[in-house]
This record gives structure tokens, sequence and C-alpha cells, in this order.
């Protein structure tokens, strides 16, 4: 083969891998190649990408995520509407991601909202539950390790751990009165004062700095560990923080946010100066 025709083949391959749902079976036939080859092509490819992100991340910021995705979708070898089930604790093929987000599963916490029994005809239950079970495990296992390493580090240095408990423990309002104590420790540089006189939805924190800059803070918690922050959550403080006319916008979680979340976070911030960050992140 001709080295300009293997580099239309090589294109041609990852605008099919990247945004076609072809099978496998139907990529390797119609290059004429074998699994091995195009796992072999699609991993130089991706490592010629992510050497790309890096240089966008100094001189291109804002395409430097998306440039990532692209590259980890190459290595995977899926379209880049499956990005979000490439990191499953459970491996699947391209075929198997296809068939998921073609039945609307497109996140891990797609998963977490079924019952290994809905994913009949499309995955195996068998893997469906082991992903379920497993992500459950990981996010249970992060949310303990965090608390208990917190409350560890601040017991060895001698200070006390009441507000990182309470901030890992506290609900609705109260959470929010365990946001403003954390800050009045002054461990970031800033206070942080509840919005009492809130108006229909409005954001719970005005963070102030040094310099007079000024940030609104929303506070999001879930009730269960295994349950993140969709991107509607995060992103309500952005439109209800008009009346303060803040420098920037902030959106604490607990116990982490989705996947989705972080991906629009990131097209968000392009605009605004918006950050997500989760409660164990904060302490």
């Amino acid at each position: 083969m001709r080295s300009h025709d293997k580099k239309y083949t090589m294109a041609a391959l990852s605008k099919d891998l990247l945004e076609t749902q072809h099978s496998t079976k139907s990529i390797c036939g119609n290059y004429r190649l074998s699994g091995a080859n195009i796992r072999n092509m699609a991993a130089n490819l991706s490592w010629m990408v992510d050497t790309l992100a890096g240089i966008a991340d100094i001189l291109r910021p804002q395409d430097a995520g998306m440039i990532q995705q692209i590259a980890e979708c190459l290595q995977h070898r899926v379209p880049l509407e499956c990005r979000h089930l490439n990191r499953l604790p459970v491996p699947l093929s391209r075929d198997e991601k296809i068939q998921l987000v073609k039945a609307g599963v497109k996140t891990e916490d797609d998963f977490l909202e079924k019952v290994p029994s809905d994913f009949k005809g499309v995955i195996s239950p068998q893997k469906a539950e082991q992903i379920i079970q497993k992500t459950c495990q990981r996010r249970q296992r992060n949310h303990d390790f965090w608390h208990r390493e917190h409350k560890q580090r601040l017991d060895v240095l001698g200070f006390r751990f009441s507000e990182v408990e309470d901030i890992y423990k506290q609900k609705g309002r109260d959470l929010e009165a365990a946001i403003e104590r954390l800050f009045a420790t002054n461990f970031a540089g800033c206070t942080a004062v509840r919005i009492t006189d809130q108006r229909q939805a409005e954001p719970d924190n005005l963070l102030t700095f040094p310099n007079g800059e000024k940030m609104t803070a929303q506070t999001t918690a879930r009730d269960d560990n295994n349950s993140f922050v969709d991107s509607k959550k995060a992103g309500d403080v952005i439109p209800q923080s008009a009346r303060f006319h803040p420098n920037g916008f902030i959106c604490f979680g607990r116990p982490d946010f989705q996947q989705l979340a972080q991906e629009q976070a990131r097209h968000q911030a392009v605009e605004h100066n918006f950050k997500l960050i989760p409660i164990f992140v904060l302490a």
C-alpha cells in the first residue's frame, strides 16, 4: 500500500470509528484489516491526538477537553457518543457500547437507574449487574475514604474536624451553614456569607475575596452517595445569580458530579468563570 493511501486509510478509519455505528466486523471487512491491525492503528492515532491535546492545553485550553475525548475514543475504538462509557468498571466492546447508546444508556449514571434485567437484548444482564455493583461499591468507597482521610489528617494536625464532619453529613440549610462555618476558618483566604434573603431559586452563599471579587455558590447534595449531581442542578447557579453581579460561579456538590455535568461545565467555563467543586475536594 502506498504511503498516501495509508494516510487516507487512517483518516477514513478514524472517521468511521468516531462518527458511525458500524460494527467491528463491518469495519474490519470494509478496510480488509484484522481486529488486531485496527487496534494497533487506533492506538497509534490515539497517541498522536493525545499529544495534540497536551499542546492544546497550553495554546487553546478551550479545545483541549474535546481533543482528549477524541483520543480516548480512538483508544477504545468507539464513536464519540459512547465517550461516557469508556471508564466503566467492566470492559465492554465497541459493539456493546453502541447497543447501549441505542438503548438510551449513555453514562455510568444511566446504569444506576436500571436493574440488570432491563439490559436483556442489549448486553448481558450479568455484565450489567457487575457494572452496577462495582460502580456503587466504588462510589461508596470513595466517599467513605475521603471522609475518613480528612478526619484523620485534621486529627493528626491537632485541629477539630466538626466542620468537615458537617459538610459530609448535613443537608439543606444546615449544609449551607456548615459551608459558611468551614470558610470562617479562613482556609481558603476568603469569606463565605449565607444569602439569607434568598428570593426564589437563588444561590446559597456569597464568597468575597481580598481583592474585592465575588463569587456566588450553590450547594447541592444528593441523599444517596451512589447518585451524583446532574448537569442541570450543577449549572443552575449561573442564571440564579443575576442580581449579585458576581465575578464567578461555583457549585459545591455531594458526593460528586456526573460525567455529563463535568463536560457541560467545561463548555460553560469558556464564557463564565464557573467551577464545580465536589465536597471531598472542598474539605
